[in-house]
């Protein structure tokens, strides 16, 4: 994976793609309308650069070898930001461009992208008045999950190597590990993050924050909960994390379920319009 960086050269397999033709109707009249090309590109290919999966490894490798025989419990605090897109500052945001060492002609480029934003709603026909986007930056943009990153580019943890930190677009998680007999300081962090978040304008919205453990010992110890904005972190089983069911033994049985359950019922659906077809 980092040969190709070093080298400044791509190995050709990631630069060919298949390209399977996918029928757009049942008859196939014409070769050039009924027809979808779909690339195929190279697995390694897609994933040279960080990606979910980058992060869903770093963090799996940090708390099993964080419990591995060692009687440490992993407390893991699952963060969720209210609205987090839409609440984005743009004059921190522009601030934070600046001191990154950004281009001043992209800075104004993205000023302007992001000035004078209109937005209605439409219901069928109906439509509301235009109001104007005073915070914020577009969805279905490629550059609005970028722009977020440079917002939050500067959350870091200030405590000891107990804790880690991923942080992906606008999930961010934050383990802690804890050694046997010893107390916990998650409280700490989140109040970090909660302290930073306000002074960037961002909320934590706590009443979907979770706190996953995974412990190995027949007893786990107990831990007071995690409160922000005096809500308490709902402790949780398992929960889904960047698209993936993690449960707290770090097994794959919940999202095996998941996928199969979900499958199921796509199975069920193309039974049913093969029916209705023939």
């Amino acid at each position: 994976m980092n040969s190709p960086f070093v080298e400044c050269r791509m190995p050709r397999i990631w630069k060919i793609v298949d390209v399977p033709p996918i029928p757009k109707s049942r008859t196939i009249c014409d070769y050039n309308k009924d027809l979808r090309p779909i690339l195929l590109t190279a697995t390694l290919s897609k994933v040279a650069g960080s990606s979910t999966t980058h992060a869903l490894i770093s963090m799996f490798h940090t708390w099993l070898g964080a419990t591995d025989s060692t009687g440490a419990t992993v407390r893991t605090a699952l963060l969720d930001f209210r609205k987090a897109f839409d609440l984005v500052d743009h004059h921190v945001l522009i601030a934070k461009l600046y001191s990154l060492g950004v281009k001043p002609t992209i800075v104004n480029w993205i000023v302007d992208f992001l000035r004078d934003r209109q937005q209605r709603v439409k219901i069928n026909e109906t439509r509301s008045n235009w109001m104007h986007v005073p915070a914020g930056v577009p969805h279905g943009t490629r550059i609005g999950p970028w722009l977020f990153v440079v917002m939050i580019n500067d959350l870091q943890l200030l405590s000891d190597e107990s804790f880690h930190i991923w942080k992906f677009t606008d999930d961010t998680t934050v383990s802690e590990i804890v050694p046997p007999s010893c107390p916990s300081s998650l409280q700490q962090v989140v109040n970090e993050i909660s302290s930073w978040s306000y002074e960037n304008h961002l909320q934590l919205n706590c009443s979907k924050c979770e706190e996953l453990r995974t412990c190995f010992k027949r007893s786990p110890p107990s831990y007071a909960p995690v409160i922000s904005d005096g809500l308490e972190f709902e402790q949780v089983s398992n929960a889904k994390i960047l698209g993936v069911t993690i449960r707290q033994d770090l097994k794959w049985n919940d999202h095996i379920d998941n996928i199969t359950a979900k499958a199921a019922k796509r199975l069920y659906l193309l039974r049913e319009l093969r029916l209705t077809f023939y």
